[in-house]
């Protein structure tokens, strides 16, 4: 499961996070949680070792991925934001863990 941005005035997701709500200028925004998301494009990049990169999609949000074990197009596949040990295709989108509030906190005091 990973964490994503959601505008609590019209329900678009954002990931990355924004400061702006592109669909109604909101600035109000809450995290949620998206458990699962459908393989859109599929490729192989080639770079040391092979990794199998897609793209993904729910509804109104697309992600960047690395592929974890066998998926086609279309197929819907767990997200996670890191690896995990498991039987079954995963997807990886890394950035997609909430802040703990000491790192806000941290962020905060260090500007």
């Amino acid at each position: 499961m990973i964490m994503v941005q959601r505008c609590r005035n019209c329900g678009r997701r954002y990931f990355p996070a924004r400061l702006l709500c592109a669909e109604c200028d909101d600035m109000d925004f809450t995290t949620v949680e998206l458990a699962r998301a459908r393989v859109e494009t599929s490729t192989v990049v080639h770079v040391g070792q092979a990794a199998r990169l897609v793209t993904l999609a729910d509804d109104d949000l697309v992600l960047i991925g690395a592929l974890h074990g066998e998926a086609e197009p279309g197929d819907h596949v767990p997200l996670h934001s890191r690896p995990v040990p498991g039987d079954g295709p995963i997807a990886v989108v890394p950035g997609t863990e909430p802040a703990s509030p000491e790192h806000a906190l941290r962020k905060e005091s260090s500007r």
